[in-house]
């Protein structure tokens, strides 16, 4: 077994903050204690600990190879403008299909969403309102980027994120779920407030592209297109904001089963 030095951590960390590295060799950047904690507790696997002074003061259950380093070679792994001085290489979660329950209430699919940042916090939205899962079409943005694993506030390790799911693969889940897939769209015919989800046994909350919404091919397969009513002279939410919307509506319905 190679042995764990601070220079090997550093140099993988830097070769991390590219996606093709990441796919290769199947580890991750957790940056800062509320992440690395959630890692911990999720079992994760972890390679090493990088730390500055100030990161030391962050005190970490466990027996893992831990290093200080220089604030300045800290600053060249990190993604942050300002670092807690904490940094963990984890090996990525294999979430598959497989990771899923057996019978999940609601989930959650994102079409081509590029921000990191948004999907972080869909992410971590999602977790907050008790979805079941997250997918994601061909084309989003890799969910263990720094940005979405940092946005994601430690919820990539607490509910399965599956990448790569195409349109005729939502379609079959949908079936297998006997989901009702409902898009979200300015152009909805419904609005928000008049779906009943009691009624649904699953609910697929599917959400667009910041910039160009839902897409046509995905809009035909859905049981459903979902207005979000806007009071105010702002023509569209923030995806985080739309899926926020959605998925406390699902939630407001689950917690009155658990009453």
């Amino acid at each position: 077994m190679v042995s764990v030095t601070a220079e090997s951590l550093i140099k993988q960390a830097k070769r991390l903050k590219r996606k093709t590295e990441r796919e290769r060799i199947g580890f991750f950047i957790v940056e800062g204690k509320q992440n690395v904690d959630a890692a911990i507790a999720a079992g994760a696997q972890i390679i090493g600990l990088l730390t500055t002074e100030s990161g030391l003061q962050f005190p970490i259950a466990g027996e893992w190879p831990t290093f200080a380093i220089s604030a300045k070679q800290f600053r060249e792994v990190s993604d942050t403008v300002t670092p807690q001085g904490l940094l963990a290489i984890v090996k990525k979660p294999d979430y598959t299909i497989s990771a899923l329950p057996k019978n999940p209430r609601t989930l959650v699919y994102l079409e081509v969403i590029q921000d990191p940042g948004n999907l972080g916090t869909i992410i971590r939205t999602a977790d907050a309102f008790g979805a079941d899962g997250v997918l994601l079409s061909p084309g989003c943005v890799d969910p263990f980027n720094e940005k979405c694993v940092r946005s994601s506030a430690g919820s990539i390790f607490n509910l399965p994120v599956i990448s790569e799911i195409d349109l005729t693969q939502l379609r079959i889940l949908a079936n297998n779920y006997q989901a009702k897939l409902l898009v979200t769209s300015l152009l909805g015919t419904i609005l928000l407030s008049e779906i009943q989800i009691s009624d649904y046994t699953c609910t697929i909350w599917a959400i667009g592209n910041e910039a160009n919404g839902i897409s046509p091919e995905l809009a035909n397969i859905a049981d459903q297109t979902i207005k979000i009513p806007m009071l105010g002279k702002a023509e569209s939410l923030n995806a985080a904001i739309a899926a926020a919307v959605c998925l406390y509506a699902s939630a407001s319905y689950i917690s009155t089963l658990k009453a």
